[in-house]
């Protein structure tokens, strides 16, 4: 792509920052795992297991939305104006770099809710099959070839590139919530 220098050295420094912020992300979706496995384990019916799983979702939700915020204040009063310039970000990298940032920040509860519905609830609950699908075919089937075909096909640019890379995350929504509600209203018909 036209200007990959400048995105590499700024996709480095964002990287590492959006790596900081999911550990909690990812944390919360192990807890939510033993949480639920816990909850069935000790024989409680379906319907408080989908409360605590839903619940969990809902937490991971507004941690996400908390940590998008932070890292969107972080990104416009620190990052930018102190963290960069150690880098010696150009000015056009620096600005790819406020960008990618402001994306996954904007991404940040969308991919909290994900992670720990898919990791947590769904996997925590015995669902292997439906996290593994969720987890691959939304990155397979739609970020790498929208990521491809603007950026190395249409040569859209770099913030093209990740609005295909961020679509992952809304089928990774509803394909999510498809399948807890489908496995709700199937458990629902059985009690």
């Amino acid at each position: 792509m036209e200007g990959s220098t400048e995105i590499l050295a700024a996709r480095a420094l964002a990287g590492n920052i959006e790596d900081i912020c999911l550990v909690a992300i990812f944390a919360m979706a192990g807890t939510t795992g033993i949480t639920v496995g816990r909850e069935i384990g000790s024989g409680r019916d379906s319907g408080t297991v989908y409360q605590v799983g839903a619940a969990m979702d809902t937490l991971a939700l507004f941690c996400g939305l908390g940590i998008g915020l932070v890292l969107l204040a972080a990104t416009r009063l620190f990052l930018a104006p102190v963290v960069y310039p150690l880098f010696r970000l150009s000015e056009n990298a620096a600005g790819i770099a406020t960008m990618m940032l402001t994306f996954t920040a904007a991404a940040m509860p969308l991919r909290a809710f994900n992670t720990t519905n898919t990791v947590g609830v769904l996997r925590g609950g015995g669902d292997v099959r439906a996290a593994m699908l969720i987890d691959i075919l939304p990155l397979w089937c739609v970020a790498l070839p929208l990521a491809a075909l603007f950026g190395l096909g249409l040569r859209w640019g770099i913030f093209w590139v990740y609005v295909g890379i961020m679509a992952e995350q809304f089928v990774k929504l509803g394909m999510g919530l498809y399948r807890l509600c489908l496995l709700y209203t199937s458990d629902a018909a059985d009690d």
